[in-house]
């Protein structure tokens, strides 16, 4: 049997299952089961948010395309190794060329199910998206107000301080070192060091011959 008809199947006895063992007031969790966890339905909600049975751009199926290809665009698809691995073996999505086999310069996302299958599924990343924007906002209430005690104990210490005159300027410090006059070319070092130490050379071989 086609894993995906599979899939199917093994979603429609569960919700049956369920019809009848649960009572009435768990229907709503019946009709909410899916086969997918959340993170699967996250990701596979960006298909049924673009109306499209492809997703992504992917440059290369090496190691190091999918590895551009997960930090470039993994985040935002809610996408991961783990998780895209387990759709594949499911047999939900596969990477195929995005032009089309024969055109393989690029390669694509490619959802094995119809769009029908999906729906809904796009409410995943919605309710999310306004859970984070939620807690970023609580926040910033808290760090505004934190800053805002910052700043006025800095204009008690800005009082304090001679009593908002300003402080005379200080003269810059001499700068230590030898006149300009004593620094030596280290070219005229080398020709010294040369010359002495020819005349210790001569010096030595004339001592020997006496």
């Amino acid at each position: 049997m086609n894993k995906i008809f599979e899939y199917k199947l093994l979603n429609t006895l569960e919700l049956l299952r369920l019809e009848q063992t649960e009572s009435e007031s768990n229907n709503k969790q019946s009709k909410t089961f899916s086969i997918y966890s959340d993170n699967e339905q996250k990701f596979l909600g960006h298909f049924d948010k673009v109306q499209d049975t492809h997703l992504g751009i992917i440059y290369s199926v090496s190691d190091i395309g999918m590895r551009e290809f997960l930090t470039r665009s993994g985040n935002q698809l809610n996408c991961n190794p783990a998780l895209l691995f387990s759709l594949i073996k499911k047999g939900v999505v596969k990477i195929v060329p995005s032009g089309g086999y024969g055109h393989d310069t690029t390669y694509t996302i490619e959802l094995q199910l119809p769009l029908t299958d999906v729906e809904g599924m796009a409410q995943k990343i919605t309710d999310d998206g306004a859970k984070a924007s939620g807690a970023d906002d609580a926040g910033g209430v808290s760090d505004a107000g934190g800053g805002g005690a910052d700043i006025g104990g800095g204009a008690d210490i800005g009082g304090d301080i001679g009593g908002g005159e300003e402080a005379p300027a200080e003269e810059p410090p001499e700068l230590e070192g030898l006149p300009t006059e004593w620094v030596v070319n280290f070219k005229d070092i080398i020709n010294e060091s040369t010359k002495i130490a020819k005349r210790l050379i001569n010096e030595r071989s004339s001592k020997k011959k006496l």
